[in-house]
């Protein structure tokens, strides 16, 4: 928590633990454009050509939490959202002036994810305190916890901890090839080839995060997709950090 320090004064009528922290998200957007073309004619028989173009964009996000990098609980994001790279070549070969090769391959990389939040090599959830039979329900503990403010009285007051979804993927690869064989005899042209095409289709991964939350009462433990903590809350007298609560976990059989 040493990470973020109160920088307003919430003023008359507000608690000084609340609605003294402000901070602009800012997102920062890298986007590159690039293109090659290359024609090479070997001999009058031959013809080489090669185009290669690239175009995309890299956001860095300051989202959710507003808090640097350097905290743990941050939720900041980062990615290729998207990136496209194409390329072609192509070589054309002449036999006689009406019969001529054309073998023609191309290949797609498009690439759109990012990820919300720093992926930490060992288990976050487990470091945070929580009992394994929590956090073994948990589809991703190398992140800090999402903890929502939710339940919580003037909940509209705190921001979350963590980050709140893991991101998205959803890339696509694709090759194609395509010789073709070109013949003409006076006003008719008749060309032969074979189109072969290769996708590939990556699984798009990602979602909503875990998420903890509070409840004014003892009803349940866990349950769902959204695991929820039942806690007995204690409003705090004065707290020195932007976002906080005090209170008293009580384990429910």
């Amino acid at each position: 928590m040493s990470y973020v320090t109160p920088n307003v004064n919430p003023g008359p009528g507000y608690a000084p633990w609340s609605n003294n922290y402000a901070v602009d998200q800012v997102e920062n957007d890298l986007w590159t454009n690039t293109m090659v073309k290359i024609d090479y004619n070997p001999s009058d028989a031959n013809r080489l050509s090669f185009r290669w173009a690239k175009q995309g964009r890299f956001a860095t996000d300051f989202w959710n939490t507003c808090v640097p990098n350097a905290d743990p609980a941050n939720s900041n994001g980062s990615g290729n959202q998207p990136k496209t790279e194409t390329g072609t070549a192509q070589w054309t070969h002449v036999f006689k002036p009406n019969l001529l090769l054309n073998v023609n391959t191309s290949v797609m990389v498009y690439t759109n994810e990012s990820i919300e939040g720093t992926i930490f090599s060992g288990n976050e959830v487990a470091k945070l305190g929580f009992a394994a039979a929590f956090y073994n329900q948990i589809q991703s503990t190398n992140r800090f916890l999402n903890i929502s403010s939710n339940g919580l009285p003037g909940a509209n007051n705190f921001v979350d901890f963590g980050p709140n979804w893991l991101g998205f993927s959803g890339d696509r690869h694709a090759l194609d090839f395509l010789p073709a064989l070109t013949y003409i005899k006076g006003a008719h042209t008749i060309r032969a080839g074979v189109n072969i095409d290769f996708y590939q289709w990556m699984l798009p991964i990602g979602g909503n995060a875990d998420n903890f939350n509070f409840t004014p009462n003892f009803s349940n433990e866990y349950g769902g997709v959204q695991r929820t903590i039942r806690m007995r809350l204690v409003t705090p007298a004065a707290c020195p950090l932007p976002r906080c609560c005090s209170g008293t976990q009580t384990t429910v059989p």
